[in-house]
């Protein structure tokens, strides 16, 4: 047996955060928005952003001054963690 936990505990210390991808009502640059989180514009409306240490209503309330579009939200899968596990092994 290589873990014996629980699920949220292995996305926690095994996921890699979640990725929040934004699109907004009107173009922006990256200074417009949040400094606490690393920005990648994709174009002058769609933007994405790592959050690691705080939750989505914690981010969601740090962009709630700009209109937003449409947002979406990726989340390392559980088979990518258990492949990360058996490449990398439990240390």
């Amino acid at each position: 047996m290589i873990y014996d936990g629980s699920l949220s505990h292995l996305k926690e210390n095994w996921g890699e955060g979640k990725t929040v991808h934004i699109e907004l009502a009107e173009p922006h640059s990256l200074d417009q928005l949040p400094p606490d989180y690393q920005w990648k514009q994709k174009s002058p409306i769609q933007f994405s952003a790592r959050i690691h240490e705080v939750n989505v209503s914690e981010f969601l309330a740090a962009i709630s001054h700009l209109q937003l579009k449409d947002l979406s939200i990726d989340e390392t899968s559980t088979e990518e963690i258990v492949r990360k596990i058996y490449e990398e092994g439990i240390s």
